[in-house]
């Protein structure tokens, strides 16, 4: 590491301190690194899916009584990443990130559902998501582990292995992000090894490229050498996990998060501060900011008008904007005579094309018969791996860049 000619600092560090922590007031849960949210059921009891279902890597801070309830991130749900800025197989930062954002257990059934971001690196940044997705099928230690952490050490400690099978794979859409979705089936290869007919569990899965990206900023110690941003692709995933017999009545859960689901503009995250900065304001019905957004995402309060700004830079601090390697303005004018909530909270963003024929295939008909990869291998033969499991008050929002 050549920790003599640069000083290495990334967004994480910057921004949030740490991947734990406990989550701002509003109608959606905000990752606290990248701009998407995943919208409430209950606002009050901090519940996306409902009762049935258990977010299980964040816990409650407050009494059982207390509402609006507060929750934070567990400790253990995150990944680290190494960053090699030279190309010289030597580690010149590291960074922790959420891993996976959100899983979500069912209470009654066996089912799973989780939301995830993945840090591409150079070699996977631009690939298609089909090349992808063929990756991870095959890959022998699990759904992402492939990608997770740029890979590093995905085989370490694997005891099992297991069998996989694409069932069906289609085009589909968040918001106006395009993406793949794909129903995969995994076994324990020595389960099948001892019986032909073991259980398989079964994925749906969608991914793409999301529309924001991760920065980290390397400094050089000479002041006169500018600092460097170096970026890093997002790729976004959720899936749904469940054995087959129960697969197609909770399908619906998992289409439900995803239409829960918004990856935020500038504009979308500044409309939905509406709420929170109608506190700012005293006895004020109007409101106008300009807000600055760093080459990592940090927003800072530049003007504020008709708000106090103190109290407007801690609203606005709470919250992570798209880093783009370069600074920005944002500007946005409120009307608090208007609802404060906007519209995207309560809109269906996903869509796919999935044939009668797909879903008809997915059901269990019996016991499958196990595929050519799931026979025990030969000699030191690995077998291929497959997954673990406009607005009423929108502001009037700009942006402008500054190099």
């Amino acid at each position: 590491m050549k920790y003599g000619l640069w000083l290495v600092f990334v967004l994480g560090a910057l921004v949030t301190g740490c991947v734990t922590g406990s989550t701002a007031n509003g109608s959606a849960l905000v990752h606290p690194m990248f701009p998407y949210a995943v919208t409430y059921e209950d606002e009050q009891k901090k519940s996306v899916l409902g009762e049935d279902w258990k977010l299980e890597n964040y816990r409650r801070m407050d009494s059982p009584a207390a509402e609006p309830v507060q929750i934070e991130r567990k400790e253990g749900y995150d990944t680290a990443y190494e960053f090699d800025f030279d190309d010289d197989d030597k580690g010149d930062a590291k960074q922790k990130l959420p891993f996976p954002d959100l899983v979500f257990i069912h209470r009654k059934t066996n089912a799973r559902l989780e939301v995830s971001t993945i840090l591409l690196d150079d070699k996977l940044g631009d690939k298609e998501l089909r090349v992808l997705l063929n990756d991870i099928v095959e890959s022998q230690s699990g759904t992402r582990s492939l990608f997770v952490g740029f890979g590093k050490g995905a085989t370490a400690g694997l005891t099992k292995r297991f069998a996989s099978r694409l069932l069906d794979s289609e085009d589909a859409s968040l918001g106006d992000q395009k993406g793949l979705v794909a129903t995969i089936e995994r076994a324990d290869v020595d389960q099948l090894q001892l019986n032909p007919k073991a259980r398989w569990r079964r994925s749906r899965l969608f991914m793409m490229h999301a529309p924001f990206d991760f920065y980290a900023a390397q400094a050089f110690v000479e002041s006169s050498k500018p600092t460097k941003f170096h970026k890093y692709g997002v790729l976004l995933l959720v899936e749904y996990t469940n054995t087959p017999e129960d697969f197609e009545a909770q399908y619906p859960e998992f289409l439900r998060l995803l239409n829960k689901t918004h990856t935020l503009s500038d504009t979308m995250l500044l409309g939905y501060l509406s709420e929170p900065l109608s506190h700012c304001t005293g006895h004020e019905n109007q409101a106008e900011l300009t807000v600055t957004v760093s080459e990592l995402g940090a927003p800072s309060v530049k003007t504020a008008h008709g708000i106090d700004l103190i109290c407007s830079s801690n609203a606005i601090g709470a919250y992570t904007f798209a880093a783009t390697g370069s600074t920005r303005d944002a500007n946005a004018k409120y009307d608090f005579t208007k609802p404060l909530k906007p519209e995207w909270l309560t809109q269906a963003g996903y869509k796919e094309e999935r044939p009668a024929a797909a879903a008809d295939e997915a059901k269990p008909t019996g016991d499958p018969a196990p595929p050519a990869t799931a026979q025990p291998p030969e000699g030191d033969a690995q077998p291929s791996a497959a997954p673990s499991p406009s607005s009423a008050n929108s502001p009037e929002s700009g942006s402008s860049s500054k190099p």
